[in-house]
């Protein structure tokens, strides 16, 4: 059930990007370059991550789940770094501040994506942990008692 749930609220993220870009298209708003090459790379690590993900889920496998945990938190400082920039480009006059929401709102969904692909992640990995060990020697390990 937690894993269906993430994958649906990395839909609903996924459908909040189309609607920003169709939006895009509707106002005639665009990217300076830079920062559409800023949103292609954070897509490039979307794809990575999501691939990752169904690796771990698909196959069960820890260390695509690691992967993938590892990816998210790569990608919060990334986020940061592409606010930080994206202001810079507007303070030049790069970017017109029209286009500044929709990057920040494309930034936050992407984010929202890893956070769903590490939770798909640690689900997995909580259910492996869980096939692996009885409840008694769960309990034994979250006490800090070696089995």
């Amino acid at each position: 059930m937690r894993i269906a749930h993430e994958i649906e609220k990395l839909g609903d993220h996924c459908k909040d990007i189309s609607e920003i870009a169709l939006n895009m298209i509707n106002s005639k708003t665009s990217f300076s370059e830079s920062a559409v090459n800023e949103i292609n790379q954070a897509f490039e690590h979307i794809e990575t991550i999501t691939s990752e993900m169904r690796k771990a889920f698909d196959d069960g496998d820890v260390e695509a789940a690691r992967n993938v945990i590892m990816l998210e938190e790569q990608f919060d400082e990334r986020e940061r770094f592409l606010r930080e920039r994206h202001i810079e480009r507007l303070n030049k006059g790069e970017c017109k501040p029209t286009a500044a929401i929709n990057f920040i709102e494309l930034i936050h969904y992407i984010e929202r994506i890893t956070d769903n692909c590490k939770n798909v992640a640690q689900a997995v990995i909580d259910d492996l942990s869980h096939k692996l060990f009885s409840d008694r020697e769960q309990k034994m390990l979250a006490a800090g008692k070696t089995l």
